[in-house]
């Protein structure tokens, strides 16, 4: 197996519309970052050297052959693993109650977990490929579900629950898109929710503090009473980011006289560079902006599926829902509790918000969905047989879909 399968690739398949929407982000993202940021952070530079370097690490593992890339899918799940335990070691770094970050001398920080959601999808995608013929015996598929579950239990204890939750469903649309048998899944959701309501009715008895920290459970309680007066330190930051997201109108401040810095009301949010970026959007940019935003948002999703019905095998179908699972959850997620549809629990806007180890997660997970779709199947006619790169129905042995 080689590193690059140019025989295989073709100029007119690579994803150029996928590149620029992902692009077309960063850019928005940067102009708000420009906007909101403390000139001292220094964030819009750091945001300028971390896009530049995402467009070079898509461009380069976008034609690096993702089946080369999942053949060392036991090692990245053993680097993914380290990564995540390193947090808990002596060159972890904690912000207020949360251990998420490493520091590297001379480089900063890094953040695991951003990472984690690109080894994840690479990994239990080999997994699932490895077993695929026996997905249907509940063994197997118990077996998965505890290797997946390993590296989120470490992003829970970190803690991170929004990250959590993420790569949770997105395993669970891994599960649903590898065809595994109603037999098996809808027992098995079952008891994930029962599992579930166990755990929420466990972590709001008073004095638990093993799986969710008091500040989480406080959030939670909050975001289900928004009007009491009791929660409202509470619910300040939502609050600010609902007012900042209405005082957007229809098209924003951008061009109005006015766009001061300080006559914003999301310049006053914290996180508002990275976990409420979309209430800077709303503002500067207003509904119509906001639309733009989602709009890019659901095309590299809707554009991931397309690439997973057309993947010329099992694993790159499973890599890319993978990918777009996690795009579209994330937005959902950051969109939600900007909005106040969801509790306040933070994580980045895909392609958008500030950091360094999200951009570079980001732009591994887009160069291997291009490189997924850049080897679909290609039919064609000869003698009656289809061919699949060069090979007769015959001479293949993989699936076919």
């Amino acid at each position: 197996m080689h590193i690059f399968n140019f025989k295989a690739y073709s100029l007119k398949d690579y994803k150029f519309p996928l590149f620029i929407a992902a692009l077309c982000l960063n850019l928005i993202g940067l102009r708000i970052i420009g906007i909101v940021q403390d000139p001292v952070d220094r964030l819009y530079e750091k945001q300028i050297f971390g896009i530049l370097v995402g467009v070079f690490v898509v461009i380069a593992v976008s034609i690096i052959d993702y089946h080369f890339i999942a053949k060392f899918f036991i090692i990245l799940y053993i680097i993914n693993i380290g990564l995540l335990l390193l947090v808990f070691s002596p060159i972890g770094h904690a912000y207020y109650d949360a251990r998420r970050w490493i520091d590297i001398p001379k480089l900063g920080q890094l953040q695991p977990s951003e990472f984690s959601k690109f080894l994840i999808v690479i990994t239990m995608a080999a997994f699932f490929n490895h077993y695929k013929d026996k997905l249907n015996r509940l063994r197997t598929d118990i077996w998965l579900a505890a290797l997946a579950a390993v590296p989120v239990l470490l992003v829970l204890l970190e803690p991170d629950l929004s990250t959590t939750i993420v790569l949770t469903v997105t395993f669970i649309c891994m599960a649903y898109a590898s065809e595994i048998p109603y037999k098996i899944v809808l027992p098995t959701l079952l008891i994930m929710v029962m599992l579930v309501a166990g755990i929420m009715w466990y972590v709001m008895q008073p004095g638990e503090k093993i799986l969710i920290k008091d500040y989480q459970i406080d959030r939670f309680i909050a975001f289900l009473h928004p009007d009491d007066p009791a929660y409202a330190d509470l619910n300040w930051q939502q609050n600010l980011a609902v007012r900042a997201i209405l005082h957007g109108g229809l098209f924003g401040r951008m061009f109005s006289s006015t766009i001061l810095k300080e006559s914003l009301n999301c310049s006053i949010i914290p996180a508002i560079e990275s976990d409420f970026i979309f209430s800077a959007v709303a503002e500067i940019f207003g509904f119509a902006g906001c639309g733009i935003v989602l709009g890019l948002e659901l095309f590299i999703v809707i554009k991931g599926i397309k690439i997973a019905r057309k993947a010329p095998d099992f694993l790159g179908r499973m890599i890319a829902i993978g990918i777009s699972s996690i795009v579209a959850l994330q937005t959902i997620v950051n969109v939600g509790v900007s909005a106040m549809l969801l509790p306040n629990t933070g994580i980045p806007l895909p392609f958008m918000s500030s950091g360094l180890s999200a951009l570079m997660g980001n732009s591994l997970m887009l160069g291997v969905l291009m490189n997924v779709g850049l080897q679909h199947k290609v039919k064609e006619e000869s003698n009656g047989e289809s061919l699949f790169y060069g090979m007769s129905l015959g001479s293949y042995k993989g699936p076919l879909y």
